[in-house]
């Protein structure tokens, strides 16, 4: 999978710059020749990108989708402006990548589908699966699938799920030394994870699609969807 930032001078295409140059990955592309139908949505931090980008290492190659992580919005905000998206170009799959944080998924479902009801003229549930649900949306006459991914694991003991949840468990499988404590938050836990052994995480989910399949079940299966017809 080709990744087409949409703004190409943003934060969001100068990471995945400098994670394609770090990795020795060939993920981005700044050209297209005809409009593109999926999008991906992050509404959260850095970390997505990363994950993100060894999705796409692993993805069929052919395939391009845009990326974008909205100017001053995060998280829920985010939603409001997806019409913008689909107003402009051809847009009929977007994947919605957001933190569960300290919310049940019951409470993230609901709010995303409050902002939803104010945001699209309509929409039904496609199917869902575990921190996946997809959406059929209306907007203007035009229909797009809404395909909302949660990141977390409920492998990870602690009080708040994020997309560090799923680094840190592959830490945890490279290294069973490792213990997170229910108290501590993922993304402090990670940053302070020792350099060297954040580097061999990266670098063991670069070489092996299966170890990523295993531990980003929802982001694979999510971008996994944009690529279907």
């Amino acid at each position: 999978m080709r990744l087409y930032p949409l703004d190409q001078t943003s934060g969001t295409a100068g990471n995945l710059r400098e994670i394609s140059k770090e990795l020795k990955i060939k993920i981005l592309t700044f050209y297209v020749r005809e409009r593109i139908t999926s999008l991906i949505v992050l509404a959260d931090g850095r970390h997505d990108d990363i994950a993100v980008a060894l999705i796409a290492h692993h993805q069929n190659g052919r395939y391009t989708v845009g990326i974008v992580k909205p100017k001053g919005k995060t998280r829920y905000a985010c939603i409001e402006i997806l019409p913008s998206y689909v107003k402009i170009g051809n847009i009929r799959k977007i994947a919605f990548f957001i933190d569960q944080e300290d919310e049940s998924l019951e409470s993230v479902y609901r709010t995303a589908e409050n902002k939803l009801r104010k945001t699209v003229n309509d929409f039904e549930v496609l199917d869902e699966r575990e921190r996946v649900k997809i959406y059929r949306c209306n907007y203007g006459g035009k229909e797009f699938d809404f395909i909302f991914v949660v990141n977390g694991l409920n492998d990870i003991p602690a009080r708040k799920h994020c997309i560090e949840d799923h680094f840190i468990h592959v830490a945890m499988n490279i290294n069973p030394s490792i213990n997170i404590s229910s108290e501590i938050d993922p993304k402090v836990f990670w940053k302070r994870l020792n350099e060297d052994i954040k580097k061999d995480v990266l670098k063991q989910l670069k070489g092996n699609r299966r170890l990523l399949r295993d531990n980003f079940p929802q982001q694979v299966y999510g971008c996994e969807l944009l690529e279907k017809d």
